[in-house]
């Protein structure tokens, strides 16, 4: 892993539940950054995806990464925060640095609903989708609390998902990773992205078949 050249900051963001800084950052060249990183939820930060970042670094590809409200360095109380609310919270930082030229969301487990949320909003040729997970509609707007617990534990509530309809008008690049052995997320939520897919410039799935959904620690 080569030492990543890193340059931290924070973003002001805003609503009627969160007053905040964003903690967030770009490994590599701001003027070449392309990429912007969503990790999951649980105990996911940006730092886990350290690693990856190196390697997309050595590969050329300069990387922008967020904590989101409740999460590394941002902080603050997740039961404040939604799905809604991260698609927001990406928004806000996109919204600050557009002068950069980001043209691919890459988003791991939940951070990947999220990166199918924003390519509605926000212009990019490129998803990556990595044990990616999504939520039916009735869930998007609650916060985390044991409400939305309940309605993403209801069996194959992710069918209700907006995210099929999203996929199905996506016309960029979309590469999909699914884990061979994923305790959280069923074989046919990857696998039915990749069909609803239809009218990608480029679709492609890739199976890690001996791993969980943690390999990446989202």
């Amino acid at each position: 892993m080569i030492e990543l050249p890193v340059s931290e900051f924070t973003v002001p963001y805003s609503s009627k539940q969160i007053d905040t800084f964003l903690a967030c950052d770009i490994y590599g060249d701001k003027e070449t950054c392309s990429t912007l990183i969503l990790h999951g939820g649980g105990k996911g930060t940006r730092e886990r995806f350290l690693p990856l970042r190196s390697a997309l670094l050595e590969a050329g590809h300069s990387t922008l990464a967020i904590d989101f409200v409740g999460h590394g360095k941002t902080g603050g109380d997740l039961n404040k925060s939604s799905l809604a609310s991260r698609t927001e919270q990406s928004l806000t930082l996109l919204e600050s640095l557009k002068d950069l030229p980001i043209r691919c969301i890459l988003g791991t487990s939940m951070g990947a609903y999220n990166a199918i949320k924003l390519s509605c909003k926000y212009k990019i040729s490129t998803l990556v989708l990595m044990v990616p997970a999504v939520y039916t509609s009735k869930a998007y707007n609650l916060p985390f609390d044991s409400e939305f617990t309940k309605i993403i534990s209801e069996p194959r509530s992710w069918d209700e998902s907006d995210a099929w309809n999203i996929i199905s008008d996506f016309r960029g690049h979309i590469f999909i990773v699914g884990a061979g052995k994923d305790e959280v997320i069923p074989a046919e939520i990857p696998a039915r992205l990749y069909d609803c897919a239809v009218k990608a410039k480029k679709r492609e799935i890739y199976w890690i078949p001996d791993s969980s959904h943690t390999f990446i620690n989202y």
